[in-house]
């Protein structure tokens, strides 16, 4: 790094919205599959899941570029870190808005409405799972919405600190500068 002024926390929050948007919007697509059982929505959703997956190293990649002259791996992992941070707390707001304001139980209750379909229930019977899932859906349905939240928050959280390195480790990569090869 040339100079100590270089600001990746600037990126990260930016980098950090966006992708907290792409993971309120998955979620949005997931919530719309259990409400309403359309399949696009469940093949859009994972396919959203597929993209934001990958849209942290591509963002680490553009930092990467777009900084003169090397990030270094440690800086990479700070501005992954932040990255993280910023979409994990945007997320969070969005899915406890939705909860909190929007859906009133009714996620829940369409969980439950496909468990009591004759096939599903069929199905965990034979499995002996049936009345396990059943008293689990009936102690989540007795959750806050901020329960619910936080336990989102929490898978945030995890696949956050599983992609952290591997961004840290992309954004701080050396890139070849052509004006050293021609010498």
């Amino acid at each position: 790094m040339k100079d100590n002024k270089f600001q990746y926390s600037a990126y990260a929050m930016e980098y950090g919205t966006f992708l907290g948007m792409g993971w309120t919007a998955v979620f949005a697509l997931f919530v719309m599959t259990y409400r309403t059982g359309s399949g696009l929505y469940s093949a859009l959703a994972l396919l959203g899941l597929l993209c934001i997956t990958f849209l942290p190293f591509a963002f680490a990649w553009r930092l990467r570029n777009t900084t003169e002259g090397t990030l270094g791996i440690g800086h990479g992992c700070l501005f992954a870190i932040n990255l993280f941070t910023f979409a994990t707390i945007f997320a969070g707001a969005c899915e406890f808005a939705y909860f909190e304001f929007l859906d009133n139980g009714a996620l829940v209750h369409s969980l439950m409405g496909m468990m009591t379909n004759p096939d599903v229930k069929a199905v965990y019977t034979q499995a002996g799972m049936y009345d396990n899932l059943m008293e689990t859906m009936r102690q989540v349905e007795r959750l806050t919405p901020f329960d619910v939240t936080a336990s989102l928050f929490n898978i945030n959280v995890l696949v956050s600190l599983l992609l952290t390195i591997p961004t840290g480790i992309v954004a701080g990569l050396k890139k070849q500068n052509n004006n050293e090869n021609k010498r």
